[in-house]
């Protein structure tokens, strides 16, 4: 199912969207829903603008619900232009970009009006719009590349990612480890999401804190059940406090290594085999892909 209009959206996306510490917005006027990026010593609240440039969004789009799969529905970057020139005039257009600021442009263009209005759907994309982001939208959508760990001794703390290859990996989410890092990957409760973060000053010191996310909101795949219930049951036994540990900066060291990765899961067969499954999922899409770029 495509979820079209901000109200259909399931309430996990809303109250996402509507806390100032996740790092996920929504751009009405172009009916694009994405992640901000801020590279370190930036601050993220300053990323979040809807363009750089008319037509250039600052953000990294998501294509799936992540809380329930739906699609989300195609972002309308060039039929809202080319509605604008219609009511502007091509003259008010100079390469591509109207005369007056993003700001000024009818009201309605800056909302869901405009499009709600005249019911537009599916869209028309343009071949450049499709060789950028991937179209149709497709689940088997794994990475190019074999897993690297990013091992750059220069990327501050609050970026930190798991060194080893998570039990999801698609083409998407393996540039977002790489580059947006906005997306955080736990090995000790088995969990994706979003980052919590401050939006007020660089992600370079912050300790990691994560919204969970169900499916992967690049390809759409349901992510392996969290196993935080559990892991928080075992801490409690131990009478240690789960809030006490945050990554990468605060690792108690009374803890046991095992409960700060994924070990005390992996060993463990009841709850390995969903990775397991998973996993070999995962690796049968690469192998299609594989044999199916060689055949061509």
């Amino acid at each position: 199912m495509t979820v079209w209009t901000l109200s259909d959206t399931c309430d996990e996306m809303r109250r996402a969207l509507d806390d100032p510490s996740v790092p996920l917005h929504y751009f009405p006027g172009v009916r694009c829903y994405a992640m901000t990026m801020a590279r370190p010593g930036e601050i993220p609240r300053d990323r979040i603008v809807e363009f750089e440039d008319f037509n250039r969004l600052q953000g990294y789009p998501i294509y799936f619900c992540p809380w329930t799969g739906d699609s989300l529905p195609w972002v309308l970057r060039y039929e809202r232009t080319n509605r604008l020139k219609s009511v502007l005039g091509h003259d008010s257009f100079h390469d591509g970009v109207p005369d007056i600021p993003e700001t000024d442009l009818p009201q309605e263009f800056q909302e869901e009006t405009w499009w709600v209005s005249r019911n537009i759907r599916e869209v028309e994309v343009p071949w450049p719009e499709c060789n950028y982001w991937p179209f149709p939208f497709v689940m088997d959508n794994p990475p190019d590349e074999p897993w690297e760990p990013c091992r750059d001794d220069d990327v501050p703390v609050g970026y930190w990612q798991w060194d080893r290859e998570p039990p999801h990996l698609c083409k998407d989410t393996q540039q977002i480890f790489y580059f947006a890092r906005l997306y955080s990957y736990f090995p000790h409760t088995r969990e994706f999401g979003f980052r919590i973060i401050d939006m007020d000053r660089p992600v370079d010191d912050q300790a990691q804190r994560i919204l969970p996310v169900n499916f992967c909101p690049w390809c759409g795949h349901e992510l392996p059940k969290s196993l935080r219930e559990e892991w928080e049951r075992r801490v409690r036994f131990l009478n240690l406090d789960p809030n006490d540990i945050r990554f990468p900066t605060d690792k108690p060291a009374r803890w046991p290594d095992d409960l700060l990765s994924d070990t005390w899961w992996k060993k463990e067969r009841s709850w390995n085999a969903p990775a397991r499954r998973l996993a070999r999922r995962s690796a049968g899409l690469r192998a299609r892909r594989h044999l199916s770029s060689s055949s061509g």
